[in-house]
């Protein structure tokens, strides 16, 4: 008799710790599908988040071009609304040959960016003089503003290419 008592105590006990098992076991998967719903809504909060940031960093360029080019020279004159010290870089190749060529860069300062190219020592050909606003070759500040390729950027001059959002101008001229 103390025999079936014991094993039938022996039994009760495994039933009671499995059953309690069991309720451990839907505890903590309750707790981990409650943790997985809370970093789901702070994933969802922190992506909002940024969002709203990106939205908020947007930087619209203003730009018109005032430039005047004729085959002696390039008068480049850019009204615009890029902060003082952004730099552009200008290009002037000859299609005819590779020596006919400046490079260099101006910036902007209150308001306009302006700079003298003197082309009269080119030779004939198709001179092409391009202008080009680069976000990346900014300095950390206005990067900041920028973005590092340019996706802050907005507006109609806002060209994306394979380097990031560049703002551009380009002549070309028969001489």
């Amino acid at each position: 008799m103390k025999k079936i008592l014991l094993g039938m105590a022996s039994i009760g006990l495994l039933t009671l710790s499995a059953c309690g098992g069991a309720d451990e076991t839907k505890e903590n998967n309750k707790q981990q599908e409650e943790n997985k719903v809370k970093t789901e809504q702070t994933v969802s909060v922190e992506s909002n988040k940024k969002e709203s940031t990106k939205q908020a960093h947007t930087f619209k360029v203003d730009w018109k071009d005032n430039s005047k080019v004729n085959v002696e020279s390039a008068n480049i004159d850019i009204a615009t609304n890029l902060k003082d010290g952004t730099q552009l870089l200008y290009e002037v190749r000859n299609s005819n040959n590779d020596t006919d060529r400046l490079d260099g860069t101006f910036e902007v300062k209150g308001g306009t960016a302006q700079t003298t190219l003197n082309l009269s020592n080119f030779q004939d050909g198709e001179i092409t003089i391009r202008i080009r606003f680069y976000p990346f070759q900014q300095s950390e500040e206005l990067r900041k503003i920028y973005g590092d390729a340019g996706e802050n950027l907005t507006g109609q001059k806002v060209v994306m290419k394979s380097v990031g959002n560049i703002v551009g101008e380009e002549y070309k001229i028969n001489k």
